[in-house]
Parts: C-alpha cells; sequence; structure tokens
C-alpha cells in the first residue's frame, strides 16, 4: 500500500477534530532527517488533498539545540527547503545558559543531573509547544516512525523497564493548548526515504546516528543484521500493543484517583507550589493490582513534588516496604513528605490514609551558614 494512502488513513483517524473534511492547521516537528521531511511532505499533501492551502494550514518547526558545530546550518537549510514548497518555517533555539528565555526551557546539569540526551529531548517539546500554544496552533506532528517504536522496545528490554517503559509511544497525547499526535508509527524508515527519493528531495544525516557509543545506534545496528531473530516489525507489533495495555491501566488509575484520592488542605508547616496534599486510601491500596498502585503513587509524588519526572520504580518500592512492611510512619521521596500511620486493630483500617504533601526545605546547616557569611576571597 502506498504511503500516502497509509499515512491519509492514519492521520485522519487520529486527529482530534470533530469534521475530518476541515484540515486543523499542522505544526511539524522538523529536524531535516528523512522522517520528518517525509512526514511534512505527507501533512502538505493531505492539506492540498482536501482544498487547503498549505502555505496557511501548515507550518515547520525545527529546534536547534546547538550541540553540534553544524546544527544552525542545517536548521537553515530546512528554512530553504521549505520556502522551495511554500511551507513557513520556524527555527526554535535552545538557550541553556539562558535561564530567563521564553518559554524557559531546562538547564541540563540542574534540573536532569547531567543526562544532555534528556534534557534536550525535555527542551525540545517545551520549545514545541510553547510555540504552537502561543501561536494557536492546535496539532503538532511528529515523526516516530515503526524502527523508532522497535528500537525504542529493546533500548527499554535492556534498562529493565515495565510495562510503560515497554510501551510504544501513544499516537495522541492531549495537551492544554492541543494535541500531540505521531501518524508514522506504523510506516518504515526505508518507506519514508523511498518516498523522498521518489520526489527528489535531499534529508540530512545525523551523524550521532553512526556513533556506536549509543545504545540505540547499537540496537540498530542489532535489527539490521538479525532481521530474521529480531523482526523489527513484530516489535513494533508487541510495543504497540503494549500501549493498548498501558491505556488500560491508565484507566484504572483514574478510576481509583477518583474514588480515592482527595485534595486536603496543607498545614502551615507545608511549603507547596500546588497549594495542596493529597490523601490517598490505604485500604483502596492494598486491594489494587500492584501496575496500578505504583502508578498511584507516582502520579501523586509526581504532582505534589513538581519534579520533571515521577520517581523509579525501585523507589516506590522502598518507599512501600518502609511504609507499610516496616511501619515507619513517615518517608521522603520525590521532595514529598509521605505519611502513613497503620492501626494495630484491622478494624480501623479503613480511616488509614496515606498523606502526600510537600517536603518542608531542609535546615541549613551550621557549617554552610558559616561558609556563606565567610567573605570571598
Amino acid at each position: 500500500m502506498l504511503i500516502e494512502t497509509v499515512f491519509a488513513s492514519q492521520l485522519g483517524a487520529l486527529l482530534p477534530t470533530a469534521d475530518p473534511s476541515t484540515p486543523p492547521r499542522l505544526a511539524i516537528a522538523v529536524s531535516g532527517g528523512a522522517d520528518s521531511l517525509a512526514l511534512l511532505r505527507l501533512a502538505a499533501d493531505w492539506v492540498q488533498a482536501r482544498g487547503g492551502v498549505v502555505g496557511e494550514a501548515v507550518c515547520g518547526l525545527t529546534v536547534d539545540h546547538r550541540l553540534r558545530p553544524e546544527s544552525t546550518a542545517e536548521a537553515a537549510q530546512v528554512k530553504a527547503w521549505l520556502a522551495a514548497l511554500g511551507i513557513p518555517h520556524h527555527t526554535l533555539t535552545w538557550q541553556r545558559d539562558d535561564a530567563t528565555q521564553h518559554p524557559p526551557t531546562p538547564r541540563p546539569q540542574q534540573d536532569l543531573g547531567g543526562n544532555l540526551q534528556a534534557a534536550a529531548r525535555q527542551a525540545r517539546y517545551h520549545l514545541l509547544e510553547g510555540w504552537c500554544q502561543a501561536n494557536g496552533w492546535p496539532v503538532l506532528l511528529t515523526a516516530h516512525q515503526r524502527d523508532d517504536v522497535a528500537e525504542h522496545l529493546l533500548l527499554r528490554l535492556k534498562r529493565g523497564s515495565g510495562l510503560y517503559g515497554l510501551a510504544a509511544p501513544a499516537a495522541v497525547i492531549a495537551r492544554p493548548w492541543g494535541h500531540i499526535v505521531r501518524p508514522l508509527l506504523t510506516t518504515r524508515h526505508q518507506d519514508c526515504i523511498a518516498y523522498l527519493q521518489a520526489h527528489g528531495q535531499a534529508w540530512i544525516e545525523d551523524p550521532s546516528n553512526q556513533d556506536g557509543r549509543f545504545d540505540r545506534v547499537r540496537i540498530r545496528q542489532l535489527l539490521a543484521d538479525q532481521p530474521d531473530l529480531l523482526p523489527s516489525d513484530r516489535l513494533a507489533m508487541a510495543s504497540l500493543r503494549l500501549q493498548d495495555a498501558r491505556q488500560v491501566v491508565e484507566q484504572a488509575v483514574e478510576q481509583f484517583w477518583a474514588a480515592a484520592v482527595t485534595p486536603t488542605s496543607i498545614t502551615p508547616t507545608t511549603v507547596s507550589p500546588t497549594n495542596s496534599s493529597l490523601s490517598l486510601n490505604h485500604r483502596a491500596l492494598l486491594a489494587s493490582l500492584p501496575e496500578v498502585r505504583w502508578r498511584v503513587l507516582a502520579r501523586a509524588l509526581h504532582h505534589i513534588g513538581q519534579t520533571p519526572y515521577p520517581p523509579r520504580f525501585e523507589d516506590l518500592q522502598r518507599l512501600w516496604q518502609r511504609l507499610v512492611v516496616e511501619r515507619r510512619g513517615r518517608a521522603t521521596l520525590n521532595h514529598c513528605l509521605i505519611s502513613l500511620t497503620i492501626p494495630a486493630t484491622p478494624s480501623l483500617a479503613d480511616s488509614v490514609n496515606w498523606l502526600v504533601e510537600r517536603e518542608p526545605p531542609r535546615p541549613e546547616s551550621a557549617q554552610n551558614r558559616k561558609q556563606q557569611r565567610s567573605p570571598q576571597p
């Protein structure tokens, strides 16, 4: 089946619009690689086929992370390619050392423990979504494709991930400003290349895609060398089915949240940017399936702690061991203070709740105060 036909079917099914005959404005995250350029051209053709004006309904967004010397020139090349197609383009630059940049982007050493790739990814989405929100574009398309899904599955298996880590990226993500949509999840990378070649469109090859120091590159090579043992289409299919299972778990989490999680008034000593704490019913947590339980706890700690990421599975297990098995009463995790007192009488268990609140600021040590008062040499 032609890639254009598959794309039109996928995008039409995924777009959150009541009238599929009226194309919404589509912002395309385009790095200049084969996948994202194929996505942009497919989207432009899709809009044109439905009577839309490409120059008004499609735009390209390139994030210049400035992690490589060539990145700025590559963004300019993408702009030139899109100009030839009559498609507007905007370059969004990651100013890593400018804490006042709007929209603000994370600084890797401070926010994400020095994990530069994770910081760059977070900054990319922050910039893309910030632009869409500020300019009123309701849909952002990204070019994750089938081979990416297979690589993602093996990479997460290597790290020992659970259901959420092994599941494919969601095809549609609702955001406050609109939706992120991934219409290429069932499309091969080679199909994107063949499509560009048929249209005489050049693309940019990122040299890091050949750097064997990265796990993802080695996994990509493994998939290419062992197609019979590790068929990427079957791996991608498994990951997409796990995404379905993840949605079932998320529905169960939503049901638990509505029935057994209650916002409470903060105590005078609590400092919380959410201006609230959360109360979780202990008996409901005990009765829930483990996957649902961990997700509820992770969501509560992420909400109150206001950290870039929720706590890890291993940390949640240690929290459960400390509070439920060892009955220590209090613990801290993810910038949160968690309190739980289990009564000796089982009949009183229905009244037991987990209290999750923002961890109070820790008192400064005398040594730190002395250092801060000492004059600079």
